[in-house]
């Protein structure tokens, strides 16, 4: 597993990682309707514009940074590693661990 992550393996990820669950360990959501919100843990706020949407997977700021994205974004986001897909390919390639359907 060299170079890029497959797109189907992506989806496998993303598909078996509860976003809510992932983001809810370091922030805290409340729900609110079908969603879930917060104050954005990337800049100060006192009015929550955090929205996380489980049925599409992903998350937004309606606030000042007015970002967004999926699991593995947020993790690039809230850790400072950047290139978090490029990370996992390589942890799966020294373990040899395959990603299986």
């Amino acid at each position: 597993m060299a170079g890029r992550i497959p797109a189907e393996t992506v989806d496998r990820i993303l598909a078996r990682t509860d976003i809510v669950d992932l983001i809810n360990g370091r922030v805290q959501l409340k729900k609110a309707g079908s969603i879930y919100k917060a104050c954005c843990p990337f800049h100060d706020e006192k009015t929550p514009s955090f929205k996380v949407d489980p049925r599409r997977g992903t998350w937004h700021c309606y606030g000042a940074c007015s970002d967004g994205g999926d699991q593995i974004s947020f993790l690039e986001r809230i850790t400072g590693l950047a290139g978090v897909r490029r990370i996992v390919v390589n942890v799966l390639s020294e373990s040899q661990i395959q990603v299986g359907a």
